[in-house]
């Protein structure tokens, strides 16, 4: 089932037996370890497959840390993606041009 990319806030799809059933499938271990400050603020996955084997992936720097800052452009997505479906496509990008011009 594919989600586009702008549905990750919608409400209704939070409640949609198809995605409440994909969601049974995760759990969410916090580790301690990564509440320190000086600790690296990625995470770590890790996926146990049907045939019970094991794959993780741990991304050092997300995108957005101070170490792997956003550009501009990639800010100007986010904020479309969480402004406009408040605010409108149209004062959106009044913001967002307003923002830049600072």
């Amino acid at each position: 089932m594919a989600v586009a990319t702008g549905s990750r806030h919608d409400v209704a799809l939070m409640h949609d037996p198809r995605i409440l059933a994909r969601r049974a499938k995760v759990t969410v271990t916090p580790d301690a370890a990564l509440m320190d400050p000086p600790a690296p603020r990625g995470p770590i996955v890790q996926v146990t497959l049907t045939d019970g084997r094991k794959v993780d992936h741990f991304t050092r720097f997300p995108p957005g840390a101070k170490e792997n800052p956003l550009n501009t452009q990639a800010v100007n997505a986010k904020a479309r993606d969480l402004v406009a479906p408040v605010l409108g496509e149209r004062k959106t990008e009044q913001l967002i041009e307003q923002v830049n011009k600072l």
